[in-house]
């Protein structure tokens, strides 16, 4: 027994770079469910749905793809994990959802980079925290059924 405290007591050392418990260090992806009048939008909206944004005056393309398994079935998609380091270390904040019809809506999501002392404090206990994000400049509302998966905004066509 003696022997399993002496190596969780070195594995935990200050020494160690790369601690194996500590904040999140990447950043969660946004997850949206689709939605008109409660209803998922049809598969022909949303596996065609672009998000794109502008780095540098240049139109740029983020992937959003269906979620997997039972939840693409429910209209969610989700965003790469490459979106928060975006706009946190690109400060990228302005999106746009673009639609088939050529509609467009706009999603703004305020990701910062937090130093290690703020990771260990943030209430998300990361490092890549989500601040703000607004759909058309509301804040969108969580779909309270799907919070035990973590948060799915619901995005209102």
């Amino acid at each position: 027994m003696l022997f399993f405290v002496w190596i969780f007591i070195l594995s935990c050392t200050k020494g160690d770079p790369s601690p194996s418990i500590g904040p999140r260090v990447k950043p969660f992806n946004l997850v949206f469910k689709f939605i008109k009048n409660k209803e998922k939008l049809p598969d022909s909206i949303l596996n065609n749905i672009k998000l794109s944004y502008y780095l540098n005056n240049i139109k740029q393309y983020q992937s959003i793809y269906p979620a997997a398994d039972t939840f693409s079935k429910l209209g969610i998609q989700t965003t790469d994990i490459d979106f928060g380091f975006i706009s946190a270390d690109d400060g990228v904040k302005n999106y746009y959802f673009e639609f088939p019809d050529g509609s467009k809506d706009t999603l703004y999501a305020d990701y910062r980079r937090n130093t290690e002392a703020q990771a260990f404090s943030d209430t998300c206990f990361c490092y890549i925290p989500l601040k703000h994000i607004y759909i058309n400049g509301k804040i969108p509302n969580i779909d309270s059924s799907l919070m035990m998966y973590g948060t799915v905004y619901l995005f209102n066509k």
